[in-house]
């Protein structure tokens, strides 16, 4: 990929381990919210997401992301794999229920964040999509934008935002922060009629705007990673990762 750091074993590894759990959560309440009857996932790694959903029972997932991807390590069938740069535009005739991008974003540069929406909402009429917000840290992080940030890059398409994830989660101390605090359900105003009334107690109005639902120490957290370096916040990240990859994941519950 010209724009996109290229994920290492390691860090597949534990991107792996850390997702199953939250998938199995986050899938299953979704579901009681939303029709799923088709996935496509926008930087799906080796499809722990998609192989969740799978086993759920949706019909049709399909998972887009780079060649440096080992197949021999995907958790979905190969013929669901779109092996695509995520720096271009992405483009296919066919139309899923949910789209979904999840922690991707900010590994793009900013001049791709308004085109990458704009491949979500070609491809489904919701969006289940969450981005690092400044602070957060990690490997090759160049666009990290506060929720609306991209909640703007969404309403240009008329989807609408409801905030329906963050407070399901808000105790699930076992779910990865950043999709804790990150995630957010859109739609499009056309097929808001498809979301379930509890969930649609969630939907923002008018101009009214994303909060931040961040702990007071998770905000101090943030303040401190945004002062260091990026080469720093790399090196910490690859370290990171090496802690919970190879022979340190095994045992560890998927």
């Amino acid at each position: 990929m010209n724009d996109m750091y290229l994920y290492d074993s390691a860090f597949q590894n534990m991107a792996s381990t850390g997702s199953a759990h939250a998938a199995r959560r986050i899938a299953a309440a979704l579901l009681t919210v939303l029709p799923v009857r088709g996935v496509i996932d926008f930087g799906c790694a080796r499809g722990t997401w998609l192989r969740v959903w799978k086993e759920l029972g949706v019909a049709r997932i399909a998972g887009v992301d780079g060649d440096y991807v080992d197949r021999a390590k995907l958790e979905i069938d190969p013929a669901d794999f779109i092996t695509d740069d995520l720096a271009r535009e992405f483009r296919r005739d066919e139309r899923f229920g949910l789209a979904q991008s999840l922690e991707v974003a900010e590994h793009l540069s900013a001049t791709r964040a308004r085109s990458f929406v704009a491949d979500f909402v070609a491809h489904a009429p919701a969006v289940l999509f969450s981005a690092a917000t400044p602070g957060q840290g990690g490997e090759h992080q160049v666009n990290e934008r506060p929720a609306e940030y991209w909640q703007g890059l969404f309403a240009e398409h008329d989807f609408v935002a409801i905030d329906c994830v963050r407070p399901m989660l808000a105790r699930e101390r076992g779910i990865p922060a950043w999709y804790r605090y990150n995630m957010v359900l859109y739609v499009d105003r056309v097929h808001l009629d498809q979301v379930s009334p509890f969930a649609r107690q969630f939907q923002l109005r008018g101009d009214e705007k994303l909060n931040d639902p961040l702990p007071k120490l998770y905000k101090i957290r943030k303040n401190v990673i945004r002062a260091l370096p990026q080469n720093v916040c790399d090196l910490l990240a690859r370290i990171n990762a090496r802690r919970f990859s190879g022979d340190e994941l095994k045992g560890v519950s998927s």
